[in-house]
């Protein structure tokens, strides 16, 4: 369940420190990896269920169901009693053997641990009887997985059965765009995945690069898919880690609220934590009847670097879009320290006015992954000419492009007034076509960040 690259991710500010190449925010996202909904076709086309007696998870048929029993009870029992693995394996299950639909799942549920070592138990024991070909991976593009299908099934399978490899390429596709140091940190915390991953990443990137080119997925403006919603109306508990967005390193101590979309000044959260040392915070929330649709506020915190002086995050509010359903881990969100902030003012002619906020988003097609040819518009006043609209071109910040490019899929504005702001998206690469719209909060001194995918 990869997408390989994930590009679901946003580049926001990091050309300002002329690095050589785009920084992304998973928080303007997070997480990567993706294709727009397990919709309702999957479910009436997909395989009919047979339980397995060991663990009530659902397979494609009873020999693939007698031979999970036998060889991969441990990993069905522990997937079936983990509340982030079971519904991403019944959204992988009613997907069969659609790579598209596979990939779709990674956007809504977690790709854990737990999960991981069924598939690979999956794939080394039960691979003939359970009928998944090349490993069962997803892939963001429709047809992507039959290129690899076709010409570079082996390195696909071998992966699979690796959990090394799973787990290498889990950990790569959290690694942050232009990161220089996730990728090689992640080769060094799994060097028994690195020779089977690497065939398979090949093959992807260069043999099918054709066929798996990210960023040109428009077909749901014509239908819109449905986005799946919560399996309970009960609580579940998510967990993120923070980090910043020049150095990667993580924000600890920062202030972490869930907060109802309707509360704008988070007077009640619904929960708070603070990050860890590795920048990790966990968040319980209720359910409801589409998910978490609230935003995430981000305050305080140190980053490490100059000895405490100005590592803090620049406060931010994220709103998760589509909203989170279930339990796991939501991906690494990177944000901006409150000096670096700084530096938009500056390239952008407007410095950063304290009693104004900003707003930030990434452009993501039907498949949830960064698009070109995407305009923004807002509902501010023409007139103010505090207010400088942005969209990044070649990784640095323009204010005369009209619409984001393909490499970093951002767009936003500094200074505008502290009140509601209502934003359009337009897919211009799709005859400009209307994305929907959405409605987010803006805070003096604060940041505000998302993504923006077609909206049903």
């Amino acid at each position: 369940m990869t997408d390989l690259g994930r590009e679901v991710r946003v580049v926001v500010f990091a050309s300002l420190m002329a690095l050589p190449a785009c920084k992304q925010i998973l928080g303007l996202h997070e997480r990567s990896e993706v294709v727009a909904s397990r919709d309702a076709e999957a479910s009436e086309t997909g395989p009919t269920p047979v339980s397995g007696k060991c663990a009530p998870l659902a397979h494609p048929s009873q020999t693939c169901a007698d031979c999970m029993d036998q060889s991969c009870c441990a990993q069905a029992t522990s997937c079936h009693d983990d509340p982030a693995c079971k519904p991403a394996f019944d959204c992988l299950f009613e997907c069969g053997n659609d790579g598209a639909c596979r990939a779709r799942c990674a956007q809504f549920y977690n790709r854990g641990n737990t999960l991981i070592e069924l598939d690979a138990c999956r794939e080394k024991s039960c691979a003939a009887a359970c009928g998944l070909s090349c490993g069962g991976f997803g892939y963001v593009v429709p047809g992507c997985d039959a290129c690899v299908q076709n010409k570079c099934c082996g390195a696909a399978a071998a992966c699979a059965k690796n959990i090394e490899c799973q787990k290498l390429d889990l950990c790569r596709t959290n690694c942050l765009g232009g990161s220089t140091s996730c990728p090689p940190a992640c080769n060094d915390q799994f060097p028994g995945g690195a020779a089977d991953y690497q065939p398979w990443l090949d093959c992807v990137q260069n043999t099918c690069a054709t066929e798996c080119q990210t960023g040109h997925g428009w077909q749901c403006l014509d239908a819109p898919p449905l986005w799946p919603k919560p399996t309970s109306l009960g609580n579940f508990t998510f967990s993120m880690t923070i980090v910043d967005l020049l150095t990667e390193n993580p924000y600890a101590g920062s202030t972490v609220r869930a907060c109802k979309r309707v509360d704008l000044t988070c007077a009640s959260p619904l929960d708070q934590g603070t990050t860890d040392a590795n920048g990790l915070v966990s968040l319980t929330v209720p359910a409801g009847s589409v998910g978490f649709d609230g935003y995430i506020e981000v305050s305080g915190g140190d980053n490490g670097t100059d000895a405490g002086a100005g590592s803090a995050i620049y406060p931010a509010l994220w709103y998760p879009v589509p909203p989170y359903i279930a339990s796991g881990w939501r991906g690494r969100l990177q944000f901006v320290s409150t000096n670096d902030l700084v530096l938009l003012g500056l390239v952008t002619g407007a410095p950063i006015d304290p009693s104004r906020g900003h707003f930030a988003s990434a452009a993501v097609d039907c498949n949830f992954a960064s698009a070109g040819g995407v305009s923004f518009t807002a509902d501010y006043d023409a007139s103010d000419t505090t207010i400088k609209k942005f969209y990044f071109v070649k990784s640095f910040p323009s204010t005369s492009a009209t619409e984001t490019d393909p490499e970093s899929a951002i767009g936003g504005y500094v200074n505008l007034p502290a009140k509601a702001l209502l934003v359009k998206a337009f897919a211009a690469a799709a005859g400009n076509k209307p994305m929907g719209q959405q409605n987010f909060n803006i805070r003096a001194g604060w940041m505000t960040t998302t993504s923006f995918p077609p909206i049903p």
